[in-house]
């Protein structure tokens, strides 16, 4: 493989995660220095521990996402060990899940709890990051977005809302950050396959997306390749997001029952 990030420093949040591990291996892969933020200091390590194994120089760090506090320590970390930041993938993130269900009927905790993590975990790492960018004059952000921010989906509302904040951000920050040679651009994956669950019956391929696709797009953005590119969102998806799949469904489905269905 092509050793496009030698001796570059990568801060992916999430990183413990199904896609931010897969992002990290891909970087490591390609000669990146990584440090791995993750609310889960044991897996985050033992990634980190994979990693160095296999020669890659790692930092694990213990994060709360929804807390600028957090994002500014992250950063500070990762400058003192390495002297600098080029890269910032900020992946942590996640859906409602089993708690998915009409607006109407969510939990205001709920609501707030994910789009903290969605939109200020996201939102709160590119405020730190970008002030070391602005320093050193150079450096790229990539956020993980969803398809379901650019079109919604009942049942997740509040998903939908912050994800679509996380690509109204990139594209605003992308049109500041430019002029001090800083990229911003978003990847936008529709659902990802996780263990044995298959869901390609939501896209147009017909089969489950890999982690390691997800990682594939972040990489090409993340290099020389992209050089030109800032301010957009790429979508992987299997074409999910281009028309209506599935049919609709009633008023207050219970979406939580049809996934553990869809999954056995």
């Amino acid at each position: 493989m092509e050793k496009r990030f030698i001796d570059k420093v990568v801060l992916i949040t999430g990183a413990a995660g199904f896609i931010g591990s897969r992002i990290a291996r891909r970087f490591a892969a390609e000669g990146a220095k990584i440090v791995l933020c993750d609310c889960n200091l044991a897996l985050a390590q033992k990634l980190a521990d994979e990693l160095s194994a296999s020669g890659s120089e790692t930092l694990a760090l213990e994060v709360d996402v929804k807390k600028s506090s957090d994002a500014h320590m992250a950063v500070n970390k990762t400058v003192e060990r390495f002297g600098r930041l080029d890269q910032l993938v900020c992946v942590a993130g996640g859906s409602t899940r089993e708690k998915m269900c009409y607006f109407v009927d969510q939990d205001e905790d709920v609501m707030l709890d994910n789009i903290g993590v969605n939109f200020f975990g996201a939102f709160f790492f590119a405020h730190a990051a970008i002030q070391q960018m602005d320093r050193q004059k150079s450096g790229n952000i990539i956020f993980i977005a969803s398809v379901l921010g650019t079109q919604g989906q009942r049942g997740c509302v509040e998903y939908s809302a912050s994800k679509g904040a996380v690509i109204a951000m990139c594209k605003a920050l992308s049109m500041e950050a430019g002029e001090f040679g800083v990229r911003v651009n978003c990847v936008s994956p529709g659902l990802v396959e996780r263990g044995t669950q298959f869901v390609g019956d939501r896209n147009y391929l017909g089969r489950n997306c890999t982690g390691e696709e997800i990682a594939n797009v972040v990489a090409f953005l993340a290099s020389d390749e992209a050089s030109f590119v800032t301010g957009q969102n790429y979508t992987v998806d299997g074409g999910w997001g281009s028309g209506i799949q599935e049919g609709l469904k009633p008023i207050r489905y219970n979406f939580a029952a049809a996934a553990k269905k869809h999954e056995s």
